[in-house]
């Protein structure tokens, strides 16, 4: 009935199979903008996955802003005239690896700028927020990489949300969105007591109110995660490389 994939390769997760099957009728126009899409019985039949594979494809897309949820009425193409300044951001959706790494560049720079707005901008619960991500990445220390992906996710997220500026709140949901569609790598590369370390520290400064500490402690902290997430690509390309010569 329909053609799942076009070009590239099939992509291995179920959850991936699922978001790129969405993610291209969408582009394609498949469904009109306010259309509804399949409903999740008729993508678990047609991609053959789990219902929870279909969820969490949904989910990413909804924080992406490209579908929305209508209780008791099913799930929606989002109207692009609502978000359509950061429709030049779609063609980003699937990024390959060495794009990732240019994302997670343009990230240093962003959050930096974000740590220094939401120094002017934020208000108490903003902090008690910060802290409590902090304390349940803690809590979870080691045990839970996704989760602790997810919480890394979070604290920025809360950051951007601090500078109140609309902008910059739904661009970095956008950018949290992309980004976690590459969540299986980025786990296997993150060295969480990097970010241990590093959301304590920015937290303490923010409390200090030393913005300036704060915004330098971020951009270390993302440069790391992407050197780290630059080596791992390296590593993955030599031993697919010594493979193939075998």
């Amino acid at each position: 009935m329909f053609e799942i994939f076009s070009g590239a390769a099939e992509p291995k997760n179920h959850s991936d199979r699922v978001y790129a099957f969405l993610t291209e009728k969408i582009r394609q126009r498949f469904w009109p903008a306010n259309g509804k899409i399949m409903t999740e019985n008729e993508l678990c039949a047609a991609l053959n996955v789990s219902r929870g594979a279909v969820r969490e494809a949904v989910e990413r897309l909804v924080a992406l802003g490209l579908l929305v949820k209508k209780q008791g009425s099913g799930t929606f193409v989002a109207d692009p005239e609502a978000d359509s300044c950061f429709n030049f951001l779609f063609p980003m959706i699937l990024l390959d690896e060495d794009n990732t790494c240019l994302m997670l560049e343009f990230r240093s720079y962003f959050d930096t700028a974000n740590v220094k707005l939401f120094m002017k901008h934020h208000e108490p619960a903003d902090i008690l927020a910060l802290e409590r991500n902090f304390e349940s990445m803690l809590a979870n220390r080691q045990l839970d990489p996704e989760l602790s992906g997810n919480l890394d996710c979070e604290f920025h997220q809360i950051i951007a949300e601090g500078t109140k500026n609309p902008f910059i709140i739904k661009i970095s949901k956008i950018l949290t969105g992309i980004l976690r569609s590459h969540q299986a790598e980025l786990y296997r590369t993150a060295d969480w007591s990097n970010a241990y370390n590093y959301h304590g520290d920015i937290i303490n400064s923010i409390r200090k109110g030393d913005g300036k500490v704060a915004a330098a402690l971020m951009r270390k902290h993302i440069k790391i995660s992407t050197r780290a997430f630059k080596r791992h690509l390296k590593a993955k390309r030599r031993a697919a490389a010594e493979k193939a010569g075998n």
